[in-house]
């Protein structure tokens, strides 16, 4: 399943083209007033195919409580070329990394399986206070 407005991404990227900035993918509805740059829909519910954001910069918006970490560790393995998430109800954002597995053997099999879990590392105060800024 593509994610709500998700098919005008696949088109630019068919043409070999993509978003100039960042794509926001929202889990909560609709945001802001203005969509100013590419904005997707999609449910913490369901399952997505998110290979179309492979090299591109996304940012989740996501509500406190919200079950998304495996939408989130689903995006994070399609190699966005980052992945933050924004939390509207407590006005912050982190980035989201795959956390390392302890061995090798462990990182090769969760790799290939795609089921590395996630780690969330808090943005900056500065970078948390220039989102906001920009209205979200």
């Amino acid at each position: 399943m593509i994610a709500s407005n998700a098919r005008q991404i696949i088109a630019l990227r068919e043409q070999g083209k993509h978003p100039a900035s960042w794509v926001l993918v929202s889990f909560i509805g609709r945001v802001g007033h203005e969509d100013n740059g590419f904005t997707v829909y999609a449910s913490p519910d369901r399952e997505y195919d998110w290979r179309w954001i492979v090299g591109l910069d996304v940012i989740a918006f996501v509500r406190k409580g919200a079950a998304v970490a495996t939408s989130l560790k689903a995006m994070r393995n399609e190699q966005p070329r980052s992945l933050s998430l924004w939390d509207v109800d407590v006005k912050a954002g982190a980035q989201v990394y795959f956390r390392f597995p302890e061995t090798a053997g462990e990182a090769q099999r969760k790799f290939s399986n795609k089921s590395a879990d996630i780690e969330l590392m808090p943005w900056f105060g500065w970078q948390t206070r220039e989102f906001a800024r920009m209205g979200f």
